[in-house]
């Protein structure tokens, strides 16, 4: 039977740097026998040939007809589905690489959707058709691998998540000498919007079990912390402990929570990078702020998010020079500009009525920041700056007591959970555009469960939070609820 074509929305070309990164993170040396299941235009096909594997030693499938020039570079097959064709091949390969296609089981035609939704699953049954086409070529990938073998796979973000591939996810690092996942904040294709992940699982049937996640800003550094995998080190898988019912506290019980610096005059007194260095102002009369609620849709924080904002032209600095400084010729060029040449309104309440002016009154470093306005509700975004504050535009708030960094994510886990989240939807005042509010006070007022000893909870918690800003916010409650809850 003839194979249907592919839909174009499965065309999603692997970059051709983070294919080498990934092929070099796998190999080990030129005599490994390769599967490649859905080459496409063959960006790996080019990276294992780049690495002097002979083409013998490559097998390519892929279901678009049309050739490609790296095709010669390996034996390919074309025009078929790998999830029938694999059938029969099992436990063949050293290694398995690839950019599976991500799309709903339902959505595709037959006979796909019922060769793809009959794969048997890690656990025994057919995987059905409410999981994602990318799943079965896992489960499969992983089946084609000899002992010792190792894989990696570019997976949509929903691969750390998603219901159906939970059995997959338990077997892979129990499969595995070692696991790692790459996750970038930004996504790794110029043409797709959503979140990936990489998968590099080494030593198949290993007994050491380790697993590492990486989170990273963009393709660049992905590239770079794929390089040096073998380098870091990673940790026993952990397992949740705690058959303890959790107690129930106040949120204003455990953190304060206050709104951000108040400048009285943003146009002035928040500025971008460009901005910073069109007027010479030099780095120690600033302070690194975030000042809008799109910088903070991340689990965490920290100096290369920061910078990826500055990068991007955002608003990172608030003005804010201390007494040693105010005399620099360019600081009181600033400072002395005149309203029509973009300087100062001074005469406004909020800086008539300080002193110095110009030093706009910063509240402590903030451990977490929160936005009181968004169409997705309310999350914990900690902060892992060493120097970073915020403008008023958002909430910031402090934990009562000092908590380790293992700690500061569990409460923003317990945050996510379920009874939590359902406190939120009744509080808050929903606009007509789609936004909700949340006032301090109201924040102040939930009642968060008093999250257990969770040994993973800052990889827990990123996973948790990536589910719920990319919309999922059932899934991220789950997650949150089995770490939290049980």
């Amino acid at each position: 039977m003839i194979a249907p074509e592919p839909p174009d929305s499965c065309k999603v070309y692997t970059p051709r740097s983070l294919a080498r990164a990934i092929v070099a993170a796998i190999a080990d040396g030129v005599d490994q026998r390769w599967l490649e299941p859905s080459c496409g235009t063959g960006s790996f096909l080019e990276a294992l040939a780049q690495l002097g594997v002979d083409r013998k030693r490559i097998v390519g499938v892929d279901l678009d007809r049309k050739a490609s020039g790296a095709d010669s570079l390996a034996t390919v097959t074309r025009g078929v589905d790998f999830l029938e064709w694999s059938k029969t091949r099992k436990g063949r390969y050293d290694c398995v690489v690839g950019n599976p296609p991500y799309l709903p089981i339902r959505a595709l035609l037959d006979p796909l959707r019922n060769t793809a939704s009959n794969v048997v699953d890690v656990n025994g049954h057919p995987i059905g058709d409410r999981a994602n086409t990318w799943y079965p070529f896992m489960v499969r990938a992983m089946e084609m691998l000899r002992e010792g073998g190792n894989l990696a796979f570019i997976l949509p973000a929903a691969s750390e998540y998603a219901d159906y591939a939970s059995e997959g996810r338990k077997k892979l690092t129990r499969m595995f000498d070692r696991v790692d996942i790459v996750r970038s904040r930004r996504p790794l294709f110029n043409d797709v919007s959503e979140g990936v992940v990489v998968i590099i699982a080494t030593g198949k049937g290993g007994e050491s079990k380790l697993f590492r996640r990486h989170e990273v800003e963009d393709l660049q550094a992905a590239i770079q912390q794929i390089g040096r995998i073998q380098q870091t080190n990673a940790r026993n898988c952990p397992k949740l402990r705690s058959p303890k019912k959790p107690e129930v506290v106040k949120f204003s019980d455990i953190a304060n929570i206050r709104i951000g610096a108040v400048t009285g005059d943003s146009k002035f007194f928040v500025l971008n990078e460009e901005q910073r260095k069109q007027l010479r102002l030099p780095k120690k009369c600033l302070v690194p702020i975030v000042s809008r609620s799109r910088h903070i849709r991340l689990p965490a924080h920290d100096l290369q998010s920061w910078q990826h904002e500055c990068d991007s032209g955002e608003k990172v600095w608030l003005f804010r020079p201390d007494p040693s400084c105010a005399n620099m010729k360019s600081v009181r060029s600033y400072l002395d500009l005149s309203e029509g040449e973009g300087g100062c309104h001074k005469e406004r309440f909020k800086i008539r009525n300080r002193e110095p002016w110009y030093a706009t009154p910063l509240p402590e470093h903030p451990d977490f920041f929160l936005t009181g306005m968004s169409g997705l509700g309310l999350w914990m975004c900690l902060n892992e700056h060493p120097q970073l504050n915020a403008t008023n535009t958002l909430y910031m708030g402090t934990f009562r007591e000092p908590l380790n960094r293992r700690e500061k994510f569990a409460w923003a886990l317990a945050l996510l959970t379920s009874q939590v989240q359902k406190q939120i939807v009744r509080a808050k005042r929903v606009y007509a555009d789609g936004l909700s509010k949340l006032e301090p006070g109201q924040v102040n007022a939930l009642v968060l469960p008093e999250p257990p000893v969770i040994s993973d909870a800052v990889s827990v918690y990123r996973r948790a939070a990536s589910a719920f800003l990319s919309g999922d916010r059932r899934q991220a409650a789950a997650i949150a609820d089995s770490a939290v809850l049980q």
